[in-house]
């Protein structure tokens, strides 16, 4: 009788909600008539689409661009309008949950039906409507949904720029037959509506966040062709399409940061299209969600978005954009300064290569695929330095990708850009954002180390403080798990675990959602360093890592532990690309507990009473070898780790038995060089001072050449008064 009650008070919440969405849509202003020339536009301006009518006339990229477009919008021209009969199902469970690789389509069955194969094993699979992660079917007919959702802009670009009205005939057509079809359509979620906490409706799609691309995707095609549209036909869109869509995708209490910037760019550009207030100060104004509080509460000041992933970073600004410049467009006072700071954060954090690491829910950024975000960018601030993302080469072929239109060069960009400007990566940290990068070299030469010490404070964080991601120019070394998909069970018990980081554990244990904080950031003796410490990953562990990049080719960790409770062991964990080749003798005692090492292939054990001396060869022929102190026996694990990069990742954990004070002082030589470690005390062992040693820190390579390091975090009293600092190196 309780589930019967519950699913009662959902249905009446569910019924009121469609109710007052009708009620609203009655209650719809009188839509003015416009003309060509009062037209604001939204996606791009009038001014820029007469430039662009001169540009596609010369033998420029914008023609080969054009003819581009045109030929996409030739296609859609012969194509039936037939709209899938339900709503899409989530992208993220077309996914093989057994092997973790993504499906494609294979062919058509029945109505709206086909086969789905898996490309790697080449297994064909059904799909299950009734089943939501199994339901294969539903998720391609989320692609056709967002293709053409896209069309419309796609037509209604080709119609501004070509003035052939059959490309505004085509968009018209698939506006009123999604227009007929949306009120038909019942509201749906990920569950099928069957987690009743699940309050993330959709009606063409199964989750607002999609729903609402797939609606900004509508409302900038119609804007595009608007003055065409009878009376009538605005009418028909605003209350059985636009107005509807904009009320379901700004209704739910979000929390998710990213999404609801893309919620309020949907709903904010219903409101700039239909003249309706209510949606534009929602967008703009809201106090809690509006663009004004996204950009002051959620960007921050170091630049980074709150949620401390490259990937959504990028995905939010690409909303905040969208909206920002759609809101300009109708005249409305909008500050973009804090759009730039993005920018400039992401570019200045990226590599060498352009490359931004794949720190919690982030994929590896190429901020060369991201060249759209900088093409707008230039445009609004002519900024040089967004050069280096933009190759002139390219510009303006970026394929649009699922409802996201991605052709902002055509619409925003510059017809000529200046020369690039050389570009060099130095050391930076941001303190707040909580990400530091060494940075030693040039081009293809040049290292890069990248260690997050952020806040666990949202969704998207991973239980992984201290980890490090390592580049040898384009070249990956030390990885980071990242994503694969929402869909994969792997997610949750091996890309969210603390074991798949290149981090520390206390008995094997995850982390807590945390916090951490730098110590020290600075350079000594042309040695770039960074050290930042947690208290709070573990109850009763204080844990220091302190990272020292001497040479291209040769960084320094060192990792400090305070335990002021018993535990078994402390292990600290490393992944590299491609392969071990000298692997300790096994040990059958020595075997990986399955509890948080879940993803772990083919697990061996082997005693190091000597340090660790592995030696590990990347896809390329590199070899790179980890070397490891000697002050205390290690126990090496090793192992493959799920392929999170185009190729193999092999894993070591070095084990250690706890005790109150720990140090490890361990280095990567991206040489293959073999390095001696010698680890010295400058103070003695006392925990109840709540101090970390003072350690001098000896490496001697195979060459001869030495480095001496004073490693003193809490900044001791040595007999030196130089040697009080928290960092100083010394070259032999």
């Amino acid at each position: 009788m309780a589930f019967i009650s519950k699913v009662g008070i959902w249905m009446i919440l569910l019924y009121c909600f469609m109710c007052n969405t009708k009620a609203n849509a009655d209650r719809l202003p009188t839509i003015p008539e416009y003309s060509d020339e009062q037209h604001p536009f939204l996606l791009t301006t009038p001014v820029k689409i007469k430039q662009l009518r001169r540009a596609i006339q010369d033998s420029s990229w914008q023609s080969a661009n054009w003819l581009r477009l045109k030929a996409q919008a030739d296609k859609l021209l012969v194509e039936e309008v037939e709209l899938p009969p339900r709503a899409g199902n989530w992208e993220d469970y077309y996914i093989d949950t057994i092997s973790g690789s993504g499906l494609k389509r294979g062919r058509l069955i029945g109505d709206w039906q086909w086969e789905h194969r898996n490309p790697v094993s080449g297994q064909l699979m059904r799909s299950s409507p009734n089943i939501p992660s199994q339901d294969y079917d539903g998720v391609v007919l989320s692609y056709i949904h967002d293709a053409w959702a896209l069309g419309v802009v796609q037509l209604g670009l080709a119609y501004q720029l070509s003035l052939d009205k059959r490309y505004a005939d085509k968009a018209r057509k698939i506006l009123l037959a999604y227009a007929r079809l949306y009120p038909q359509l019942p509201l749906t979620n990920t569950s099928r509506c069957r987690n009743l906490n699940d309050q993330d409706f959709g009606k063409t799609h199964v989750q607002t966040l999609d729903e609402a691309i797939w609606l900004i995707d509508l409302v900038q095609g119609a804007d595009l062709i608007w003055p065409l549209l009878t009376k009538q036909d605005r009418q028909l869109l605003q209350r059985q399409l636009f107005v509807p869509a904009a009320y379901l995708v700004a209704q739910p209490a979000q929390i998710t940061v990213n999404i609801v910037c893309w919620e309020n760019a949907a709903a904010g550009m219903v409101g700039l299209l239909t003249h309706n207030q209510h949606f534009i100060d929602l967008a703009l104004h809201h106090p809690t969600r509006g663009y004004t509080a996204q950009v002051t509460k959620n960007i921050t000041s170091d630049g980074f978005w709150v949620e401390r992933s490259a990937t959504y970073h990028c995905y939010a600004l690409q909303a905040l954009i969208t909206l920002g410049q759609a809101a300009t467009n109708a005249g409305y006072t909008v500050d973009l300064a804090p759009l730039k700071k993005m920018l400039d954060a992401a570019l200045n954090l990226a590599g060498s290569e352009l490359t931004l690491p794949a720190f919690n829910d982030a994929h590896t950024v190429f901020l060369q695929e991201k060249e759209y975000l900088y093409e707008w960018g230039y445009a609004q601030f002519h900024d040089p330095t967004y050069t280096a993302v933009l190759n002139s080469s390219k510009r303006g072929k970026t394929e649009s990708r699922g409802a996201l239109f991605l052709d902002w060069a055509f619409v925003y960009g510059e017809q000529a850009l200046p020369a690039a400007l050389p570009r060099t990566v130095k050391s930076l940290n941001y303190p707040v954002a909580g990400y530091g990068l060494l940075a030693k070299g040039q081009g293809h030469n040049s290292t890069h180390l990248y260690m997050e010490y952020s806040p666990n404070a949202n969704g998207h964080a991973h239980p992984d403080q201290l980890s490090f991601v390592l580049f040898k120019g384009a070249e990956m070394i030390a990885v980071d798990p990242g994503i694969n998909t929402y869909g994969d069970p792997r997610q949750w018990n091996w890309y969210r675990s603390t074991a798949a980081h290149n981090s520390f554990m206390l008995d094997y244990q995850r982390q807590k959602p945390s916090s951490a904080s730098c110590l020290e950031f600075g350079q000594a003796a042309g040695a770039d360093y960074l050290m930042v410490q947690t208290r709070t990953a573990y109850d009763s562990l204080r844990f220091i890592r302190t990272a020292v990049m001497l040479t291209e080719n040769l960084i320094l960790f060192v990792d400090q532990a305070q335990l002021y409770q018993p535990a078994k062991y402390v292990t600290i964990a490393y992944h590299q690309v491609g392969k071990w080749l000298n692997l300790p003798a096994a040990d059958s005692l020595l075997v990986a507990p399955k509890s948080g090492f879940l993803g772990l292939q083919s697990p061996q054990g082997g005693r190091c009473p000597d340090g660790v001396s592995l030696l590990g060869i990347l896809p390329s022929g590199r070899q790179v070898r980890v070397s490891t102190d000697a002050t205390v026996s290690t126990d090496l694990i090793t192992g493959q780790a799920l392929r999170t990069v185009n190729g193999p990742v092999a894993s070591a954990y070095f084990q250690r038995q706890a005790k109150p004070i720990m140090t490890w002082a361990w280095c990567v030589a991206l040489d293959g060089q073999q390095i001696a470690v010698q680890v010295e005390s400058l103070t003695d062992n006392n925990l109840a001072t709540r101090k970390a040693k003072a350690l001098l820190i000896k490496l001697r390579s195979a060459q001869g050449k030495q480095w001496e390091i004073v490693v003193n975090p809490d900044q001791q009293v040595l007999p030196s008064p130089r040697l009080s600092s928290r960092l100083l190196v010394a070259e032999r």
